[in-house]
């Protein structure tokens, strides 16, 4: 006769039997053992993405890490689904540690984005206000009409384009030349032409090649070695103001992310050095949670969106099923201290993967304390 005991399980060394696991038991220790690996990963990978520093550096590895790091600062907000799902998926099953585990990094990953819907009180304009609009039209793909609807529809006074072709040029100085009679250009056939229009007179015009590496990817649509950046000077309440176009490379591997940020420092080096009132408007490239965006604000700058605007105003990708999924917002507009925005709102689609930015911007009042 077989013992009933040691058919259900086991004996230990004290003679006491103890119960084999079962697969369902197994299997819930497997689960436990998978969602507390998602949910330690997610948490090491973002303490390790924002930790590291975003800089320019000449290690080929180093430059690995910081362009992974970047691309965890960019997504953070699209992390966060991903951590969402492993917490309602630990809660279905009452694995209730792992799930209130995940509750600080939904806070880090999505908790700015809640926060982005309050609303804001921007500083009062003393004086004449002007709207500035920004607008990629992706190498002169056809966006021009749809642009060019949506600028006679909210008349602003100032329009950066960035991706401007000379077909771009064609199209649109025959559309808004009457309006816009003052245009300063920087006329290319790849993804780094330039343009401003305005009702305004514009002087001292200049054109800036900034510094970028030697190393070149094979498709010069996408990048060449010599970006113009236009910059030139308006008259605003009998001030001068500076307006600086910025179309940044695209960080789609660790070189251009390095060319980058080499373009940030030089963007700095001209803001710190710069006494009159600056606009600085085009495609950036970069989200706000990159560090060179960041010093803009601690030296001073101001973002449109951040000031004026609500929600978390994604401006690309706005092309094919990509449209339909959250993006990130790496079009800006940023005016130095002596400026403010008032307004600030995204545009409709227009037929690029950027939708034009607009924003209302003026002297800022002087505090009455």
């Amino acid at each position: 006769m077989i013992d009933q005991t040691e058919a259900d399980g086991q004996t230990s060394s004290d003679g006491l039997a103890r119960p084999t696991p079962g697969p369902a038991s197994r299997w819930t220790t497997a689960r436990a053992a998978i969602v507390w690996t998602l949910v330690i990963g997610a948490a090491g990978g973002l303490a390790l993405g924002w930790l590291i520093p975003i800089e320019v550096t000449d290690s080929p590895a180093w430059q690995t890490v910081v362009w992974l790091a970047f691309m965890v600062r960019t997504f953070t907000f699209h992390a966060g689904f991903a951590v969402a799902a492993v917490a309602v998926y630990a809660a279905a099953f009452r694995l209730w540690k792992p799930a209130i585990a995940c509750v600080p990094l939904l806070l880090v990953t999505l908790g700015p984005t809640a926060m982005s819907y309050i609303e804001k009180s921007p500083s009062r304009v003393a004086g004449t206000s002007i709207k500035v609009m920004s607008c990629n039209l992706l190498v002169g793909s056809g966006s021009e009409a749809t642009a060019a609807e949506y600028i006679f529809e909210r008349d602003p006074d100032l329009v950066f384009f960035q991706e401007y072709t000379p077909e771009s040029h064609e199209r649109l100085t025959r559309v808004l030349g009457d309006k816009y009679p003052h245009i300063v250009t920087s006329l290319r056939d790849d993804a780094f032409g330039q343009a401003i229009y305005s009702k305004r007179p514009m002087s001292d015009v200049k054109l800036y090649p900034p510094p970028v590496s030697d190393a070149r990817p094979a498709n010069r649509r996408i990048a060449s070695p010599t970006e113009p950046q236009i910059r030139c000077v308006i008259d605003l309440d009998g001030r001068e103001v500076v307006l600086q176009n910025v179309h940044d490379m695209p960080p789609a591997n660790p070189t251009l992310l390095q060319d980058q940020l080499r373009y940030f420092e030089w963007l700095r080096d001209f803001t710190q050095a710069e006494r009159r009132p600056v606009v600085l408007a085009g495609d950036f490239n970069s989200t706000t949670n990159s560090t060179p965006m960041r010093q803009l604000r601690q030296n001073g700058f101001s973002n449109s969106h951040l000031s004026a605007g609500r929600g978390r105003g994604s401006t690309w990708v706005d092309v094919t099923w990509l449209r339909h999924l959250p993006g990130v917002r790496i079009d800006h507009i940023f005016v130095s201290s002596e400026l403010t925005c008032t307004t600030s709102e995204v545009g409709p689609s227009t037929g690029s993967d950027h939708r034009p930015i607009i924003a209302t911007v003026g002297f800022r009042e002087p505090s009455r304390e």
